[in-house]
């Protein structure tokens, strides 16, 4: 690790690392602006697939036993 003792050199460091920091809340708000709009979508595809769901089950196609199989007359 090298030792910084000029105030120029001081200087030199606190800009990189002022630049750094810069960079990483660019990114930052960047990457926090594509989450925000997939969370979005991922809202309203949820909430599709709900309405979906919903249809499905008044049509009788989900959430309803199951009558496609054969009859097996029990009163013999």
């Amino acid at each position: 690790m090298k030792y910084v003792f000029n105030s120029s050199d001081l200087q030199t460091a606190h800009d990189n690392i002022a630049s750094l920091v810069i960079q990483i809340k660019e990114i930052d708000d960047k990457n926090l602006k594509i989450i925000k709009t997939l969370f979005s979508k991922l809202k309203q595809d949820i909430a599709k697939l709900k309405q979906t769901e919903n249809a499905l089950k008044g049509y009788g196609i989900v959430g309803t036993d199951s009558r496609d199989g054969a009859f097996i007359d029990t009163k013999r």
